[in-house]
């Protein structure tokens, strides 16, 4: 499961610097990147001022569209010391600069960050070796960005520089090495559900594929009819889906609609998110399918009679009567839907029943059915609908029934238990005050001496003090 490492050289010369000496080569990015020992910079003095630097940029990382950059390391190859007690260690400093394109001044450049670090020279028993070594790795730019090679990476450039005041050694390196890691963009393709199928809660399917063999972490699933992907500014995940999966972790590829579908066009939309060592998500591309549900003719019974909403304010709930809308076939089970918001959704936000305890109710034969909604909210209008189906396996009717609405109203506070509604309460008006009767706080005061600021002095009379 390895990133990708892409490794840049030099190609630019910003600056030499004051006190570094150029050996075997025209400028000091040929000397940092031409894979030779014999063409390298000194550094023989302390680097006090930017202007006695050596500062060499690099191109702009090519990497895959939509691959994201996890970290940023500098090796080089440097001359090593000889260990002795008469020979200084050389402390080399270094800087990665880079731009953030604002202009904070007008007329001026953009803002440089800059991020510092220092490493010592390595040393040898007896004689002086080219060595390779590696500084450091950042997985942040300079200011604490993500590492972008649009942004930060276009026109970065690296600060070579001395720290110390020896003169009895001297700093060269040979080489320098920017490795860029990087992860690239994994994909996913919708399979499944296609063409038509009878299926009234059909399994959604795709494939997932990672260039860099890094496992799905998450994924979405949202379900829209015809009309919503028509609709005007129409955006898979933000649209509210008819029917929605929200954020799921595992490397799961399929997930069930967890309530029927009546007959129509509907569209799969799927997102992953890949398993990403960075800040932030990765998430791959939106893949979608389209599929039609068309029950078998003979099949669906016909649309359900959803005859009264009553609300019962005495037992805090909304009675719901509904019958069969025919004979044949024979309807053996309903579904109560309700939407709380003029008839937008009618599921609750993760795609389950809105009504749970409503969910498949037995159906009594042609005899309507009376069925309650325990979880109305409180001076709030509901919609209500039901969806019937004939015989097992389930097959909802081509159409939900007719739409009643009902709106509790009450001046108390209802409390709502969705799992037991025995548990239900009312929380009757606070009664206005009547009296004085209650908690009170007493002060109490004291009489107090006091002597003049001046000091010592004849004795004068008490002076009344309130101490509370």
């Amino acid at each position: 499961m390895a990133l990708t490492i892409l490794t840049l050289r030099p190609n630019v010369t910003s600056q030499l610097g004051t006190v570094a000496t150029l050996t075997g080569a025209a400028t000091a990015s040929a000397a940092l990147a031409d894979n030779v020992d014999t063409s390298y910079i000194t550094l023989a003095s302390r680097c006090r001022l930017d202007s006695q630097v050596v500062r060499v940029g690099f191109a702009t990382p090519s990497i895959p569209a939509g691959a994201k950059v996890y970290s940023v390391g500098l090796r080089r190859r440097i001359l090593s010391v000889v260990a002795a007690p008469t020979v200084d260690v050389p402390v080399c400093h270094h800087w990665f600069r880079s731009s953030t394109g604002a202009i904070l001044v007008a007329g001026q450049v953009p803002e440089i960050l800059r991020d510092f670090f220092n490493s010592p020279c390595p040393t040898s028993p007896t004689v002086a070796t080219w060595l390779e070594e590696a500084i450091v790795t950042s997985t942040t730019a300079p200011g604490g960005q993500a590492w972008d090679p649009a942004t930060n990476l276009s026109g970065f450039t690296y600060d070579i520089g001395r720290g110390d005041d020896s003169v009895t050694s001297t700093l060269s390196v040979s080489a320098v090495y920017l490795d860029i890691t990087y992860q690239q963009a994994s994909s996913i393709t919708v399979t499944g559900p296609t063409g038509s199928s009878t299926s009234t809660q059909p399994t959604v399917t795709w494939t997932y594929a990672s260039p860099d063999s890094q496992p799905q972490q998450a994924y979405q699933v949202a379900i829209y009819t015809a009309a919503q992907v028509a609709a005007l500014g129409f955006v898979p995940f933000v649209t509210p889906p008819l029917q929605g999966s929200g954020v799921l972790l595992g490397e799961n590829l399929q997930w069930t609609l967890t309530s029927d579908l009546t007959d129509g066009t509907y569209s799969a939309y799927v997102q992953a998110k890949s398993r990403w060592a960075g800040s932030g998500d990765f998430n791959t591309g939106i893949s979608s399918i389209t599929w039609t549900r068309a029950a078998t003719p003979a099949s669906p019974p016909p649309a359900a009679v959803l005859l009264s909403a009553v609300v019962d304010s005495a037992n805090n709930r909304v009675a719901v009567t509904f019958a069969p809308g025919g004979s044949s076939p024979a309807t053996t089970a309903f579904t109560v839907q309700a939407s709380r918001d003029n008839g937008v959704t009618w599921l609750a936000p993760d795609g389950t029943p809105s009504i749970p305890s409503l969910t498949y109710v037995p159906a009594n034969g042609m005899t309507p059915v009376v069925g309650y909604d325990y979880v109305a909210p409180l001076n709030i209008t509901s919609l209500y609908r039901v969806v019937a189906y004939s015989q097992a396996p389930l097959v909802a009717a081509l159409a939900p029934s007719n739409v009643l609405s009902a709106t509790p109203r009450d001046d108390r506070h209802w409390l709502k238990s969705p799992s037991n509604p025995l548990l239900n309460t009312v929380l009757p008006v606070a009664a206005p005050k009547t009296s004085d009767a209650g908690i009170k706080i007493v002060k109490r005061r004291m009489q107090g001496t006091f002597q003049p600021v001046g000091g010592a002095g004849p004795q004068v009379l008490p002076i009344p003090g309130a101490i509370g």
